[in-house]
């Protein structure tokens, strides 16, 4: 297992958190949504590889569910491609690290050097639900950037990015 390791704190690894959705339901469909299969195993797997330490939280902690669509398995075949996660899936030890995810109100998010968080359609969906003044998560908005949390503003001086709506 290859792994890059910091000379100067070889017994520090650099932390990593990863942020995915608790279950949720569609607010359209009504069907049951969760996070990426994809989005969680493809950087986990690179970040374990390379001897970080890392960490996966959701809101409520607990068990997480994966979008039908992103698991290898399902009868779609969208994701069928993708062997990475059909392994994470299918070895007991990968699966357990999204059964028993940190609830976000223990995390101390200073304590990582990285925030990562996953996309599917729950985080959409628990956005609606959880609209804050910091944001859904309760991750400051400066670390929020993906699945549906986009920064209210863009560019240098919050200028919008020219071309495109606000």
């Amino acid at each position: 297992m290859p792994a890059t390791v910091d000379i100067l704190r070889p017994d520090q690894p650099k932390r990593v958190l990863i942020v995915a959705s608790n279950p949720a339901d569609s607010t359209v469909t009504g069907w049951p949504v969760g996070f990426w299969w994809a989005e969680l195993t493809h950087p986990w797997w690179e970040f374990t590889e390379h001897g970080y330490d890392v960490e996966i939280a959701s809101p409520d902690g607990g068990a997480l569910r994966g979008d039908s669509w992103s698991d290898p398995r399902d009868d779609s075949g969208y994701s069928a491609h993708d062997v990475l996660s059909l392994g994470f899936i299918d070895l007991p030890a990968h699966a357990a690290v999204v059964e028993t995810t940190t609830p976000l109100s223990e995390v101390a998010v200073d304590a990582f050097d990285a925030v990562l968080l996953v996309g599917g359609q729950g985080p959409v969906h628990l956005r609606r639900q959880r609209r804050g003044p910091r944001g859904p998560d309760r991750l400051p908005r400066s670390r929020q950037g993906h699945s549906g949390h986009m920064p209210r503003h863009r560019g240098p001086a919050d200028r919008p990015v020219p071309g495109r709506q606000p």
